[in-house]
């Protein structure tokens, strides 16, 4: 279960979640969470996503922003572009993004080519984009994104969502098999090296 491989592996993290983006007292719900355990800041926040679509200065959100920023901590989220092609989210997230320089932000399913990316983002590319980088060799900047998965504790897949793979270690074993395909020099960073830059093993 999870909390074995806990035990065995520093790199597992959590992060606080189930909040409404819309409750103006989301941030006390996150500050109390941050309170009673090591989170690695808050996570999958679906900002964007067929579950559940706010603006990205929703009541909730500014001061939740404020909080992971002052703790040095960041901001992971679910914003995906295939949700709404061409809709107006994703220039609303970057202008966001853009007037936080301090925060850390950690998009999910943000798109494929962003020019003039802030530094302040990391962008999470899925297992079937990587595998598509491999496939295609299209030319899609690997600067400043890591490798993510959507995965459940084994036995457990929401009928709701189905999610791709029936376990952890389906899904690690799935990104492996696409990380294959990149050259060592790609595959560092977005294994391993910027993981451990937006959440350091010390911490």
């Amino acid at each position: 279960g999870w909390e074995d491989l806990a035990r065995r592996c520093p790199r597992l993290l959590f992060q606080v979640a189930g909040f409404d983006p819309d409750d103006a007292a989301a941030a006390d719900y996150v500050a109390a969470r941050l309170e009673e355990a090591p989170f690695a800041g808050v996570g999958s926040v679906d900002l964007h996503h067929p579950f559940g679509d706010h603006d990205p200065l929703a009541a909730g959100m500014p001061a939740v922003y404020d909080l992971l920023e002052a703790r040095g901590l960041p901001f992971q989220f679910h914003g995906l572009t295939s949700h709404d092609p061409g809709g107006d989210f994703p220039a609303r997230m970057l202008e966001v993004i853009a007037a936080r320089p301090g925060l850390q932000f950690v998009w999910f399913g943000c798109p494929g080519s962003l020019p003039g990316r802030p530094a302040n983002l990391t962008c999470v590319l899925p297992t079937d984009a990587v595998a598509g980088l491999v496939e295609t060799g299209a030319d899609l900047a690997l600067d400043g994104a890591v490798v993510g998965v959507d995965t459940a504790p084994q036995g457990y897949n929401p009928p709701r969502a189905p999610i791709p793979f029936e376990s952890f270690e389906a899904a690690v074993a799935s990104l492996r098999d696409a990380l294959e395909g990149l050259a060592d020099d790609a595959v560092t960073p977005l294994a391993t090296g910027r993981f451990d830059e937006l959440w350091p093993p010390a911490r």
